[in-house]
């Protein structure tokens, strides 16, 4: 992809970028990635259980949030491309059923 105005373009960025981290949401997404909102989507049935055969599960919410994973997984936060929220997450399940060796979260491209 060309620009039609690069300097313009880079000007913006580095305008944007530092208020984008600063904003609530985005601070959130970094801190507990995209779990962050598991407890509110809980809390209004939009958290698809069993294939959405059910909204509710109980526990579910506070054993899965994203500042409990984070607390107990979360090894490294990255980002992906030129992205400055960096919520992507690099965990390490050390004990229990789930046991899984430190791994970076699958990439959800298509």
């Amino acid at each position: 992809m060309t620009l039609a105005d690069p300097v313009k373009y880079e000007k913006l960025r580095k305008e944007l970028n530092p208020k984008m981290k600063e904003a609530l949401a985005a601070s959130l997404l970094h801190e507990n990635g995209t779990a962050a909102n598991l407890e509110g989507g809980a809390f209004t049935g939009d958290v698809p259980i069993k294939n959405f055969t059910s909204n509710s599960w109980e526990g579910m919410a506070d054993a899965l949030t994203g500042s409990t994973l984070s607390e107990k997984y979360l090894t490294k936060r990255t980002a992906c491309a030129y992205c400055g929220i960096a919520c992507k997450r690099v965990v390490e399940v050390k004990e229990g059923p789930w046991l899984f060796p430190r791994a970076q979260v699958p990439n959800m491209r298509p």
